[in-house]
């Protein structure tokens, strides 16, 4: 009996171990936040680099002390992606990161869209494509990742492509509704 027991044990810690995400989110200050991604970035470029940032921003933002701190996160996350990915893969990134902080920052908290420290970090993504990707092409992925998780909240397609020619417009084109 105490074998069975002992064997019904080992499989629920097994289970919850496997449940439980590897790197649960921490508060960070900004310094801390700026530490911990240069080293989870460290020598990595091209797509390596802004896919680790990227993970590294949504796990943060899970986080209920750091949504305050997403778009100062943002700015970190510029700073070291600059160095570390190609002009032209920064509209990639961009996208990468928007899609990370959908996910992170209502991660625990109701999807709104006009919560303005969403919409600060979003704005300060946006400015981080450079002049040279700002086409139709790149507006309409990045209203694509929105609309698609948007919509997955409960939210419209017009609300969505409202919001996104309200914020995003003064820095990429208007995309074509799709």
């Amino acid at each position: 009996m105490n074998a069975k027991l002992l064997s019904v044990l080992t499989a629920a810690v097994v289970a919850l171990a496997v449940s439980v995400p590897a790197s649960i989110a921490k508060p960070y200050t900004p310094a801390q936040f700026n530490a911990e991604l240069k080293k989870k970035v460290g020598k990595k470029t091209g797509a390596a680099a802004y896919n680790a940032a990227a993970t590294f921003y949504r796990t943060a933002l899970t986080d209920k002390a750091n949504k305050k701190n997403a778009s100062t996160y943002v700015s970190s996350m510029t700073a070291v992606l600059k160095k570390q990915v190609t002009v032209s893969l920064q509209a990639k990134a961009s996208q990468a990161l928007i899609s990370a902080l959908q996910v992170g920052y209502f991660t625990g908290t109701a999807f709104n869209l006009n919560d303005a420290k969403f919409s600060q970090a979003l704005v300060s993504i946006s400015k981080f494509i450079p002049f040279s990707s700002r086409t139709t092409i790149t507006s309409q992925s990045i209203y694509q990742t929105m609309k698609n998780y948007a919509l997955s909240k409960g939210s419209t397609q017009l609300t969505i492509f409202d919001y996104y020619k309200a914020k995003l417009t003064p820095f990429l084109p208007v995309p074509p509704i799709s």
